[in-house]
């Protein structure tokens, strides 16, 4: 039985395919997470820095198999990409090129990368709790270096990579690490220590998860969409108006207001 709307059955295939891809492989990143997680919690016997990097070590493959899932998303871009670009999407050539560019634009540059960008700053947070929190570098220290400047430009350097999450609209990063403690430290990992508490963690790991829903559901959301094109319920309009709107770039990720508090995302 047709439905009310004309469709392609052919290009809705392929629409599917690409947006089904996207789906799975953000499953299995967020299965990834959700144990690592789970272990955090289970196993965790404090709320000092010192208390987290010592279950993170134990689990740092686990959030790093998230991460190398989500970078499979990157990965096939191009691919993703080259085949809605050659769709005809709802049966024109125009169409299809279109929806490719605001596929690109939206999911892969918008949503993806953002969500890839705020899972690798967390990762490098993350290996700097082991570092500076048990002592344990993972890189060789020099035996011999010219130390006339290099120490205060490597600490000013690890600095602005601690505050990079902000440029994510991630709000929460200065309340974790604010900006006016940061002078009164000489040593980063002695600042570091300080604040990556484990509630201070969990924020920036519980803003990291609403997005992460935000994007999952609203990548789950165009499926279906695609999936009701094809079969005659709506129309074309029901996938390109989302994506034409990306509402997901503009969510700005808060958890706390300030130090202490805390109030639900915007």
């Amino acid at each position: 039985m047709s439905g009310m709307f004309s469709y392609d059955e052919e290009s809705a295939n392929i629409v599917i395919s690409v947006f089904n891809d996207v789906s799975t492989y953000l499953s299995h990143a967020k299965d990834y997470f959700k144990t690592f997680a789970e272990n955090i919690e289970t196993y965790r016997k404090g709320i000092s820095c010192k208390d987290f990097a010592e279950v993170y070590e134990a689990n740092r493959g686990i959030f790093r198999g998230g991460v190398a899932e989500l970078n499979k998303i990157n990965e096939k871009a191009n691919e993703l990409y080259d085949v809605l670009y050659n769709s005809d999407f709802d049966a024109s050539v125009r169409t299809g090129r279109e929806l490719a560019y605001l596929f690109q634009d939206c999911v892969m540059s918008g949503a993806i990368n953002r969500l890839y960008s705020m899972a690798t700053y967390l990762q490098w947070v993350f290996d700097k709790t082991v570092e500076c929190c048990l002592g344990k570098k993972q890189y060789k220290e020099k035996l011999f270096g010219w130390e006339e400047s290099e120490g205060s430009e490597e600490e000013e350097n690890l600095m602005d990579t601690l505050t990079r999450g902000v440029e994510y609209g991630w709000s929460d990063v200065l309340v974790v690490f604010p900006l006016e403690d940061m002078g009164k430290y000489s040593d980063f990992c002695d600042y570091f220590s300080k604040h990556a508490t484990v509630d201070n963690l969990a924020i920036l790991f519980r803003g990291f998860s609403r997005y992460f829903a935000l994007v999952n559901n609203f990548i789950n959301s165009l499926l279906e969409s695609a999936e009701q094109y094809k079969a005659g319920q709506v129309g074309r309009s029901a996938i390109m108006e989302p994506l034409r709107a990306c509402q997901i770039k503009e969510v700005q990720i808060s958890i706390a207001k300030k130090r202490g508090e805390r109030s639900g995302a915007t």
